[in-house]
């Protein structure tokens, strides 16, 4: 017997009704209640990646400390003994790739008006201190002196300019979820 058999009756006069569809509901309300569950446990997994490296993230203000660091530490490479500029301490806020807001600290910067006395080992000599430090980095040439450029795994910017004026090492950091400034608010402006 084939389902349409299986599936017809017999009326009170003997003729045979039109075979009853197959009920599909139980089927679709199962299979909907297992889509429902599967987005909702990969929707929750997301957020909790999420969050866990918002976590991970240095404030903006941890940031500016191990990059002013770095700054120091880029001019002594070069044999540059010059004491930092004094620096913006206040926060500015900045729009992140997934569209929420950040801070980010631009660094005091070193500056010098004499000009070094090898400026393209210099530079080299700098390259060479943010390559070992996992920074990726790009030169090139700007108004008649040559720049290096680097960005820090987090999305810091390091930058040297370096010609007959002198030399200046500046930097930004990355735009991070929290500022972290002693005495400030913990979140974003």
């Amino acid at each position: 017997m084939g389902d349409s058999e299986s599936h017809a009756r017999e009326d009170a006069s003997g003729a045979v009704a039109a075979p009853r569809p197959r009920r599909r509901t139980p089927w679709v309300v199962g299979a909907g209640a297992v889509v429902f569950v599967v987005a909702g446990f990969l929707v929750n997994h997301a957020t909790q990646t999420r969050q866990a490296e918002d976590a991970a993230e240095p404030t903006a203000w941890d940031a500016r400390e191990e990059l002013e660091a770095v700054i120091v530490q880029t001019a002594e490479a070069i044999d540059l003994h010059v004491a930092p500029e004094v620096g913006i301490d206040s926060a500015q806020a900045c729009e992140r790739r997934d569209g929420r807001i950040g801070v980010f600290y631009s660094l005091a910067a070193i500056k010098s008006d004499d000009e070094l006395p090898d400026t393209d080992a210099a530079l080299q000599t700098i390259s060479s201190l943010w390559t070992g430090l996992g920074y990726t980095g790009s030169d090139g040439v700007a108004a008649g002196a040559l720049a290096l450029s680097a960005r820090t795994p987090t999305g810091a910017v390091l930058t040297t300019i370096a010609g007959p004026g002198g030399i200046s090492i500046t930097g930004e950091t990355h735009c991070a979820l929290v500022d972290g400034r002693p005495g400030s608010s913990t979140q974003s402006p």
